[in-house]
């Protein structure tokens, strides 16, 4: 609640900077595709010094979000300010292969809820960039897929491999997603058909992975969150500003 509590009042005082100030408030919609990954899950899962041979990678994956927002615009000083909510699924993913021929994939596959707010400078009247504060709210936290080719494994070589079941399990209750902070920062521009289009960067700020004690020897790790969003949204004039 003290996260939500600081956002609140950071949009309530972006609000109040600019009461005297002439400004423009427009309303909208925007919808997008999101490239996003989860960083260090390496060091979570395999201990230092005890497996070689291996490689693993950790890429990014594509995914999407949808959401709306507030914007109040200053001509003066050409800035504004930009509280937003949107939904998002940005998957993470962990693909392993090691020279015994045993490879595994990992998939976070979360859904999130998205709160904060950019305060954007404008180089022209349509033409900015920005940065901002946000909070992602992790809506299903114990969701979690592994799949292997142990059971070829066994198979070919007679040696025993845990069912993917069996290990999924074990990954559930050794892993779960987190809430977190991440830095949102971005190019765009506002055209005059009221559309816009931007791109921005992601930046994780705070673990968004928590290792549970287990006896597995996964470790905690800080597992942020980083994501490129392209999106495309549509903004609406609002003509009773003076309540604002």
């Amino acid at each position: 609640m003290k996260k939500i509590g600081f956002l609140l009042l950071l949009i309530s005082a972006s609000a109040a900077y600019g009461q005297r100030l002439e400004r423009r408030i427009t309303y909208g919609v925007f919808a997008g595709g999101i490239y996003s990954k989860i960083t260090n899950i390496e060091k979570v899962l395999i201990p230092d010094n005890i497996y070689a041979s291996y490689t693993i990678k950790e890429p990014y994956k594509f995914g999407y979000g949808a959401g709306a927002f507030l914007n109040w615009y200053y001509p003066e000083v050409r800035i504004s300010f930009q509280p937003e909510l949107y939904y998002s699924y940005q998957p993470g993913q962990v693909e392993y292969t090691d020279t015994n021929g045993l490879n595994y994939t990992l998939k976070f596959p979360y859904h999130s809820l998205n709160a904060g707010v950019m305060v954007k400078f404008y180089f022209t009247e349509g033409f900015y960039a920005g940065a901002g504060p946000y909070f992602n709210f992790n809506l299903d936290k114990d969701v979690l897929e592994y799949r292997s080719n142990g059971a070829e494994m066994s198979r070919r070589s007679g040696v025993y491999f845990e069912p993917d079941a069996v290990v999924q399990n074990v990954l559930k209750q050794s892993l779960e997603g987190k809430d977190y902070f991440h830095l949102g920062m971005g190019i765009g521009y506002e055209f005059d058909n009221k559309l816009n289009i931007g791109i921005r960067y992601h930046l994780g700020l705070s673990d968004a992975l928590e290792t549970q004690q287990n006896g597995h020897r996964y470790r905690e790790q800080n597992n942020m969150v980083n994501a490129f969003f392209l999106d495309i949204g549509y903004r609406f004039t609002f003509d009773g500003y003076n309540n604002f």
